[in-house]
């Protein structure tokens, strides 16, 4: 899509999607918003709402409505994000409700049109070169008065030289030196004032007879910004300037002696706003040609321009589309669509930065604790449910104590009687205890302490789901918090049958359509826990190729890994901690924990490729507020394990993802070149990923700052990228880092040596002893 320069378009594109992440926020529970689209037709019908009481039937009328198509010969395909989960024949589940679907806000529904003489097939609906237009012949036209053909052809009568685009241009030329006169009272050259006082072009004056003239006599030395710097410009051209190949239009060309020592200068109206100037010289006022911002225009020798076919660039296609995490008011999963940072190295907090776009956006702490009206709202809401859960726990504690003492003072009572007997008491008191609380108040609790959806999966309702999905690295599979049911009593957390929460074990659950991907994740689970080395990674406790739910948007449609759950990941660690790094003990935990999964997935004959921060998690302790507040790393993280070997690939293999910050240039290199996918996997790849995660542990911030995926990229292939290790603190770790993130992957430490470096046997504390 053309871009258009000045300011307007930025300001209506921050009023589009300035509501983008909380679009559906507002709708009723009953809305559903279903984009449908159409197998022959390139038109997409975007958020059209309907309620999930409307039927098939009602969906089928609208799509005939929109598309011409009638019921009887639409195919419907469900979507969500982009893969087919349900597919409905002409004809077929016409009474049934929508919500049975399960939508998602936003889910496509495309029709396939299944009459092979459907009226909209090639293009009849959309293809306008199909209909029959009224054309003008030329003679036709050329004998007609008062157009615009006709004007010219007069004007060619009084001026043989006469072109409108040379008319265009001069007219131009008048109104810039018109406004620049009554501005400054600087005339430019090749114009004069009447007596009337309006400006007016000298016609018997071109500007080669002025450079020629300015030059004098040919064998004389010429200045160093003489006329001749701009000869090959001209006024209204589009132009590319260096340094940084900011692009623009020329709109000043002339001598200029209050500025930079004199002499011939260009002035440009850039396209983004990238220059210093709005067309003004500070140091005398004066204006030479009007930029629509302050930032928009610069003055620039000749020799840093060069005149040609430079176009503007799209600054949508600029945009960046990412998947939010710790965002305060955003859910983590959802989409947003951002321009990348001019400056990001820049960046920190209670600084203005600015975006490619143009925009600016002041930095503060407010994502750390700050009062937000929304996030203050979130926590209230979330403080009254933790105080009510706390008032049940309450009662059912004083319940169950009650309980006790009574059956205590009763056996006190009562005479001594023979072992058996004494055995029968105490189940009984053990009956009676559990009986305070029965099965329906048990499953209220329940519901109300862990945030269970009712949902369920694998046989007899074996794991309850609770809370929100997360989304699992852009792909299509969904992380839940999940529960292993108790087998007596349904719906119940196993180890919550008395009410008290602190022996109920959470686990996680990654449910994905793409069974072939998650079994892969399995058998890589398999081979790392299994080897010589069985590394630091969550437990493995259960796979199920197709899952049984009480839902039937899950059931038979979804593989399911079970795995342990963590407690929050290194990244969200460094996140809260404001950028402060890891240090001490902390450090070395981490760093050792990665370096013994490294060893368990190498020693498998494996290769990670996804080794980052995001996957790994603490999940031992709960003290989430000590190890943010943690400056030193005195309290160490013992708990730290790694998480997702979706990646994993054999030795020798090629890649199925990559990660930017994670990939080694020679990797980087071999993508731009187009043959990433044939690239062959050795253990010099993760060594240089471990390297990567280290540094962002160490300094607080990754490598690449917050550059874009394809800015990483690019910086990696770069044929004068050389690693810096100097923020790096601790010199044994710097030195450690600087080794793994060599430029020569034969030159990298193996992970024996990583684990035998100095900065682990030389500190007392060593890699295995924690």
């Amino acid at each position: 899509m053309a871009s258009i320069k000045n300011e307007d378009l930025l300001a209506l594109k921050s009023y589009i999607v300035a509501a983008d992440a909380t679009q559906y926020s507002s709708l009723a529970a009953s809305t559903l918003v279903l984009d449908l689209t159409h197998s022959n037709l390139h038109q997409r019908h975007a958020e059209i709402r309907f309620d999930k009481h409307d039927t098939v039937d009602e969906l089928r009328r609208r799509i005939h409505q929109k598309t011409g198509t009638p019921p009887h010969s639409q195919h419907l395909q469900l979507k969500s994000g982009g893969v087919v989960y349900h597919e409905i024949p002409p004809d077929r589940e016409s009474g049934r409700m929508l919500g049975y679907y399960n939508f998602a806000l936003g889910a496509n529904v495309h029709c396939v049109d299944v009459d092979p003489h459907s009226s909209s097939s090639g293009g009849a609906y959309e293809d306008t070169s199909l209909v029959e237009k009224y054309r003008m012949t030329d003679e036709e036209y050329d004998r007609r008065k008062g157009t615009l053909r006709d004007w010219g052809r007069r004007k060619k009568e009084e001026d043989p030289e006469f072109s409108l685009k040379r008319h265009a241009r001069e007219h131009a030329e008048l109104v810039e030196a018109r406004r620049l006169y009554r501005e400054s009272g600087v005339l430019k050259y090749g114009f004069k004032v009447e007596s009337s006082g309006i400006v007016v072009r000298c016609e018997d004056i071109n500007y080669s007879e002025y450079v020629n003239e300015e030059l004098g006599n040919k064998n004389e030395v010429q200045t160093e910004f003489g006329p001749e710097t701009i000869l090959h410009l001209s006024l209204h051209s589009r132009c590319q300037v260096q340094p940084g190949s900011r692009r623009g239009e020329i709109a000043f060309l002339g001598p200029i002696d209050e500025l930079g020592g004199g002499g011939h200068w260009v002035g440009v109206i850039l396209d983004e706003p990238m220059g210093k100037t709005d067309g003004t010289v500070p140091s005398s006022g004066v204006r030479y040609f009007e930029a629509p911002g302050s930032n928009r225009g610069g003055f620039f020798r000749g020799k840093n321009v060069v005149a040609g076919d430079f176009p503007e660039i799209d600054i949508m296609a600029e945009l960046e589309d990412s998947i939010v995490t710790n965002h305060p008011t955003i859910q983590d999963g959802d989409r947003i669509t951002t321009s990348p940072v001019k400056n990001p190295g820049g960046v920190s907090e209670n600084l203005i930065v600015e975006t490619k776009s143009g925009s600016k956006y002041k930095l503060s702490n407010v994502a750390f604790g700050e009062k937000i009206p929304a996030v203050e709202a979130k926590k209230a809401k979330e403080d009254a449910a933790k105080k009510e859960a706390a008032r049940l726990e309450a009662e059912k504690k004083a319940a169950v104590a009650s309980s006790k003492k009574s059956s205590s003072s009763s056996a006190a009572a009562a005479p001594p009687k023979a072992a058996p007997q004494k055995a029968a008491l105490a189940s009984q008191a053990s009956a009676s205890t559990q009986s305070q609380i029965s099965p329906a108040e048990l499953r209220k609790l329940a519901k109300s302490t862990f945030s269970l959806t009712g949902s369920t999966i694998g046989p007899n309702g074996k794991y309850l789901l609770a809370g929100k999905p997360r989304q699992s690295s852009g792909r299509a599979a969904k992380i839940w918090t999940a529960y292993l049911a108790d087998p007596n009593i349904p719906d119940v957390p196993a180890g919550f049958e008395d009410g008290d929460a602190s022996g109920v074990q959470k686990l996680t659950i990654k449910l994905s359509p793409d069974a072939v991907r998650l079994q892969l994740e399995n058998s890589n689970y398999n081979k790392v826990q299994s080897g010589i080395f069985t590394g630091r990674f969550v437990k493995k406790i259960e796979y199920m190729e197709s899952v049984q739910s009480n839902k039937r948007d899950l059931d038979g449609k979804f593989s399911a890994l079970v795995i342990e759950s963590g407690r929050y990941d290194l990244k969200a660690l460094l996140s809260a901690r404001k950028g402060l790094p890891l240090r001490g003990r902390a450090l070395r935990d981490a760093a050792s924990s990665a370096g013994q999964c490294i060893q368990a997935v190498h020693s498998s004959n494996l290769v990670w490729t996804d080794l980052k921060t995001e996957n790994f998690i603490v999940v031992k302790i709960d003290n989430f507020d000590e190890e943010v507040s943690d400056v030193n790393g005195d309290v160490g993280l013992p708990g730290v394990k790694g998480i997702d070997l979706e990646s994993v690939i054999a030795r020798g293999g090629n890649p199925i993802d990559y990660t930017p910050e994670a990939c080694p240039p020679e990797f980087a290199r071999a993508y731009m070149g187009g043959y990433g996918g044939e690239f062959v996997l050795d253990y010099s790849y993760d060594m240089w990923s471990l390297g990567m995660m280290l540094y962002e542990l160490s300094t607080g911030q990754p490598y690449f700052g917050t550059k874009s995926p394809n800015i990483v990229t690019r910086e990696l292939c770069a044929d004068t990228f050389e690693a810096d290790v100097s923020e790096v603190p601790d010199a044994k770790l710097r030195d450690l880092i600087g080794k793994c993130l060599s430029l020569e992957p034969g030159r990298r430490p193996d992970i024996t040596g990583f684990l035998l470096h100095p900065y682990f046997i030389t500190t007392g504390f060593g890699p295995f002893s924690f």
